[in-house]
């Protein structure tokens, strides 16, 4: 892929927002953006040249929006990665929007950190993400939003993880995950998503069906 020509695109991508209505989703008090990159070789996680904001129904302040923007919400790890490395890389404070898989997590509550690891949402194989929540206020939904990911499933549970990239060399990926905001995610939101992504990958046999 040609990111010269990718960074032009977005530069001069239309700003007019299309909005979805999706049940359920935990903000991070400030609205942050996102929207999808690609590498070629997976298809491109954005053909719509429009930004989109799924909204949900409720009105808690701490209910939050998808903020898709061109290569910033993805559904490949190693998509995100690219956009971070040919877009972002000296952009620590990007926000990305990853619709993933929560392989593993577990919690440290007198620390205030919980960890997971992340892979692609369609894709059972690298590249993994490791990735750290801290400091969050005991009972709010950010907290108990992030609980449901400790619980033991059949299949690794489908997220929406709001974060930033950090360098780490000890990483396989280069990178880890500063995770600002997670939760549980479902077919009927992501479908939504992939429709507003131009993504066909649920259409494919291959694709996942949990």
């Amino acid at each position: 892929m040609d990111w010269s020509q990718v960074q032009e695109h977005s530069r001069h991508a239309p700003k007019q927002e299309s909005v979805l209505h999706s049940p359920g989703a935990y903000d991070s008090k400030s609205s942050v953006a996102g929207a999808p990159s690609t590498k070629k070789k997976t298809s491109v996680s954005s053909r719509t040249e429009s930004s989109t904001t799924i909204k949900t129904g409720s009105s808690d302040p701490d209910i939050s929006q998808v903020l898709m923007r061109p290569y910033r919400t993805f559904v490949d790890v190693q998509e995100m990665l690219d956009a971070k490395e040919q877009m972002f890389k000296n952009q620590d404070k990007a926000v990305f929007e990853l619709f993933g898989r929560v392989v593993y997590s577990s919690r440290e509550n007198f620390q205030k950190k919980q960890y997971f690891q992340f892979r692609s949402l369609l894709k059972g194989q690298p590249p993994y993400i490791n990735g750290t929540l801290i400091h969050w206020e005991v009972g709010s939904p950010r907290d108990i939003a992030a609980q449901d990911f400790l619980k033991k499933r059949p299949s690794h549970a489908k997220c929406f993880c709001r974060c930033k990239l950090k360098q780490d060399p000890r990483a396989k990926t280069g990178w880890v995950v500063i995770v600002l905001e997670i939760r549980q995610s479902g077919w009927k939101e992501i479908q939504k998503v992939m429709d507003t992504l131009g993504r066909k990958d649920l259409d494919q046999p291959s694709s996942s069906g949990n």
